[in-house]
């Protein structure tokens, strides 16, 4: 991953869970970054996933481009290009600095209890001894087991300690000369021992390639031609992170680094994107992963909002492709998960009578693992059980299909009426509450209603308020113009509930 800001990148090896490799530039000693004023990144072309950075110190200008080879490379490796150029009148030396180093993973420090079983804090991100070793050759770093962490196609001077090592280059310049460093970091997952692979490895045949395989990616049966021509590489480059997140072989990620687990709600909008954008059977096999019975696991903390979800995006992508042979292939689950929405919304055990007709109390979501009856959940549920009668109807089981569509018709009406039953009139704009009988009346904290917020940001609850609340509006279990789905975008204009103006 190349950093956006500085032009650090960062490793993590897959066999050394939660342990990341890491690699800093440095300018004359000073960090790459450290002055936004005189920083500045883009995309290589402007939307090619490839991190540009271009850091200025004195009359030097240093510019970075890191990217990691395409399929078909001789080498699986990031690439790291360090340009300098000498933008003054008069010659000069630059320094440049490579300093390199592990710790633990920010996810391992903050999401995952240490190893030792104590409680995660700052300090478990401190610099862990790398191990490293530095070949006679200068330009070779390799750790304990002989892999190559890193290859210099020029020889550098190695200063530091075991923590960080600095990898130091001067380079005299003349009056508008540039000169490239060019510097190789061999992927964790294949790693490298044999220094010749590295060694005749060509960056311009590489960057090429690279060039090649995500133009052709790119190039999709949707184009845009819009008047900015940022937006044109944007959405571009949009296609291309979807593409990277979600081709990690049968994994779904909710994001990079770390947030590299899956929800199932997020995930759905990269599947779609890529429908849209002609990229059909990348879609279509995230949604297969996305039905599996792994993910779809009703044991999981997450299952009640995935159980719907599933199918809504099984349905968006299906409107996109029209591909009924695939739909028929995963019809067993889109059954298999509205049978148990339409058990579960019936389930009278354990269900208070003010809530018949929806799903149980579940774990609210998120951070919020207090049990609640979660409209979002609900919603979502309603939403996929209403699109599997009509994906169903398109293979023509029309009787299954018109059961399901009635359930959800009904459905659809008792989440409509709890909320207009819990509807606070008494503040304006009207607040639709999302949680219900929150946590248990002989504990503290207990919220039979969720209550409303003066300033959402500031309540911890408000901050899943506004996620949900959202959310839930993209299923339009309301109407746009009904009463609920107003006053639920009034409250979050009205009450710090928009960012950026969105």
């Amino acid at each position: 991953q190349g950093a956006w800001n500085s032009g650090a990148k960062v490793t993590i090896p897959g066999r050394q869970k939660w342990i990341d490799r890491w690699f800093a530039l440095a300018a004359y000693g000073e960090l790459f970054g450290s002055n936004l004023d005189r920083t500045s990144r883009s995309y290589l072309d402007g939307f090619l996933p490839a991190v540009v950075t271009r850091y200025s110190k004195g009359q030097m200008q240093f510019e970075v481009e890191v990217f990691t080879t395409a399929p078909g490379d001789p080498v699986y490796a990031q690439s790291l290009t360090v340009r300098i150029s000498n933008t003054g009148r008069e010659s000069g030396k630059a320094t440049l600095s490579l300093v390199a180093g592990r710790r633990r993973s920010a996810r391992s420090a903050h999401r995952t209890a240490p190893e030792e079983g104590g409680v995660p804090s700052p300090m478990d991100l401190e610099p862990l001894d790398t191990g490293y070793r530095f070949e006679p050759d200068r330009q070779t770093v390799k750790n304990p087991a002989g892999e190559i962490v890193l290859f210099a196609q020029n020889p550098f001077e190695h200063t530091g300690n075991a923590l960080e090592h600095i990898l130091s280059s001067a380079v005299e310049l003349a009056p508008g000369a540039s000169k490239e460093l060019h510097f190789i970091v061999p992927s964790v997952n294949e790693p490298l021992t044999n220094i010749a692979a590295l060694r005749s490895w060509r960056l311009q045949e590489s960057r090429d390639r690279f060039r090649r395989y995500w133009s052709e990616q790119l190039t999709g049966q949707v184009k845009l031609s819009l008047p900015e021509s940022p937006l044109n590489d944007i959405h571009r480059n949009l296609v291309a992170q979807a593409m990277i997140i979600l081709n990690d072989g049968q994994k779904l990620k909710y994001g990079a680094y770390w947030y590299e687990s899956y929800f199932g709600i997020e995930e759905g909008w990269p599947i779609t994107a890529l429908a849209q954008f002609g990229h059909p059977d990348m879609a279509k096999t995230a949604i297969r992963t996305m039905l599996s019975p792994e993910l779809m696991d009703k044991s999981n903390y997450h299952h009640q909002y995935r159980s719907g979800l599933a199918s809504m995006y099984a349905a968006q992508v299906y409107r996109l492709t029209r591909d009924r042979e695939w739909l028929r292939t995963i019809a067993p689950q889109l059954k298999e998960s509205a049978n148990w929405i339409v058990q579960a919304r019936h389930q009278k055990e354990g269900t208070l009578p003010d809530y018949q007709g929806l799903l149980p109390r579940h774990s609210y979501g998120g951070d919020v693992r207090t049990p609640a009856y979660s409209i979002y959940s609900n919603a979502a549920c309603w939403k996929g059980l209403q699109d599997t009668a009509y994906l169903l109807k398109e293979l023509g089981e029309t009787q299954l299909a018109e059961r399901y569509s009635a359930d959800a018709t009904e459905y659809r009406g008792t989440i409509e009426q709890v909320v207009l039953t819990h509807l606070d009139r008494d503040v304006q704009p009207p607040f639709v509450p999302l949680g219900l009988e929150i946590g248990a009346p002989e504990h503290p904290g207990y919220l039979k209603v969720e209550a409303p917020y003066s300033f959402i940001p500031s309540d911890p609850l408000g901050n899943y308020w506004i996620l949900f609340a959202p959310l839930m509006l993209e299923t339009a279990v309301f109407p746009p113009d009904s009463v609920l789905s107003r006053s639920v975008t009034d409250f979050m204009e009205q009450r710090g509930g928009l960012l950026a103006g969105l």
